[in-house]
């Protein structure tokens, strides 16, 4: 079907953008039973368990495995037939809502009165038929051999040993026992070396072939600036790395007043000096310095012309090669972190009375020496059923959830009225209802987030957190 995409009329558009994902979903995938909280397998990655989250009353939906989400239909329908990298493309709207009006067998109509019935699209499509293909990965035991020997060939320089023992105020046996590593200087002499041992280094995480111009190819590690942080599993064997990044990148974009991408205004960040420069058709008009997240609207003769709004992306990263030659994803895996005392005597926490649950390994690894107790830590808020699963394996009699403020709390939006406001995280809620599910009691620990927002920062700063009994 032709349109001229600027004509569909608001009514049309309103209809789409007002369509409970509900509705949709249930044109497009099978739903088994709708609940205030529908779970069905993700169409956007493979998985067995139902992870993605349809919530009815918010009118949200959020995969908990691989974090794909959004608050819209027209969201959704934009990741399900363009990929989840086309979410927010503003080019695909319009396409969105006739897509939209063909599975909902609901007439499109334009500005100027016609109306068109886009050919109605076939529904109830298996899940298992959008699944995206992934590499694969070797065994298990050949991971855990290539991690452990990745940290024999490297090591943790100054600068990052610096940055644990004053700014994290880890001590240095247990910077030495956690076995933290710098990414290495020559990444291809060290994955060179492993090679020697190993024989193959395919479906090994972090690792690829490069293929240059001239020569034979050759075996790398992908990665940026930045130190290593060992994930463990509940046999303290590493199971895979993440990476803090020394420079994470900063997102830019340049908006019109209408949130478009604006066509004349543009801005470069300078790494070194954290310096953004704000051009107007290719000619700079002023220089911002950047400490923090920030929108700056930019005017002209007292009147706004468009926003430039910077943020840091990701600073941690999983150790991965998924888009590289001959290169393996990584699987987002719980961490267990543990007291150097334990680790130290590679005694399993298996057992314990009581483990801790929070966000990240590294955030983990300082909460278990200041607590002396085991963590299990999620790889992200979407990823928190791994944690739970990881912290059940502990077979723990009791289990308290530290987590930041944007987990516990959650501006939601009542579809039906329009209304905002504050329920409790759907993080937090997942966590205690399987906990309890599994007969454990649960204690929530509570602390001023004005003060620190993470509890590693709690702690650093020499304070304490509250704990309450949930069950």
């Amino acid at each position: 079907m032709t349109t001229t995409y600027q004509f569909i009329s608001q009514e049309t558009i309103d209809y789409a953008e007002n369509l409970p994902i509900i509705d949709l979903i249930e044109k497009v995938l099978v739903v088994p039973k709708r609940n205030r909280n529908t779970f069905i397998c993700c169409p956007f990655h493979n998985e067995k368990t139902p992870s993605f989250n349809i919530n009815i009353s918010g009118n949200f939906f959020k995969c908990h495995g691989c974090g794909a989400g959004g608050n819209s239909a027209i969201s959704f329908i934009i990741q399900y037939m363009w990929g989840q990298e086309a979410k927010g493309d503003k080019k695909k709207y319009y396409s969105a809502i006739e897509v939209i009006c063909s599975y909902m067998n609901k007439p499109v109509t334009y500005e100027d009165g016609t109306s068109v019935t886009p050919k109605k699209r076939s529904t109830k499509k298996k899940q298992q038929d959008t699944n995206v293909p992934t590499k694969p990965t070797a065994n298990m035991d050949l991971i855990k051999k290539a991690n452990h020997l990745l940290l024999t060939h490297t090591e943790l320089s100054s600068q990052h040993f610096i940055h644990l023992h004053e700014i994290r105020h880890l001590t240095k046996k247990t910077i030495i026992s956690k076995g933290y590593r710098s990414f290495p200087k020559k990444p291809s002499q060290v994955a060179m070396a492993m090679v020697k041992e190993l024989g193959n280094l395919e479906g090994i995480p972090g690792f690829y072939q490069a293929k240059p111009e001239k020569g034979d190819p050759y075996w790398a590690l992908r990665g940026q600036k930045g130190f290593l942080i060992p994930v463990r599993n509940e046999r303290l064997e590493i199971t895979g790395f993440q990476y803090r990044l020394d420079q994470p990148r900063w997102s830019i974009k340049c908006l019109d007043l209408n949130g478009a991408d604006h066509m004349l205004l543009s801005a470069k960040l300078d790494y070194e000096t954290m310096i953004l420069s704000i051009f107007w058709s290719g000619d700079a008009i002023f220089t911002v310095p950047i400490k923090e997240a920030a929108e700056i609207p930019v005017n002209s003769n007292g009147k706004q012309i468009g926003t430039v709004k910077v943020k840091p992306e990701n600073k941690y990263l999983w150790l991965a090669s998924t888009d590289l030659p001959k290169g393996t994803a990584a699987t987002a895996s719980y961490h267990i972190a543990v007291p150097t005392s334990l680790l130290d005597q590679k005694k399993s926490p298996i057992g314990v009375k009581r483990v801790g649950i929070t966000e990240g390994p590294l955030k983990g690894d300082i909460a278990a020496e200041y607590f002396n107790m085991p963590f299990s830590c999620m790889p992200g808020l979407s990823n928190w059923r791994t944690c739970v699963e990881g912290a059940l394996k502990l077979d723990a009699d009791e289990y308290v959830i530290f987590l930041d403020a944007d987990a516990l709390l959650q501006k939601k939006k009542d579809y039906r009225s329009g209304n905002v406001y504050e329920d409790i995280g759907m993080t937090m809620e997942g966590i205690v209802k399987e906990l309890i599910r599994a007969g454990k009691k649960v204690f929530l620990a509570a602390w001023d987030q004005k003060i620190a927002k993470g509890i590693d920062d709690l702690l650093i700063k020499g304070l304490s957190a509250q704990i309450f009994p949930i069950n």
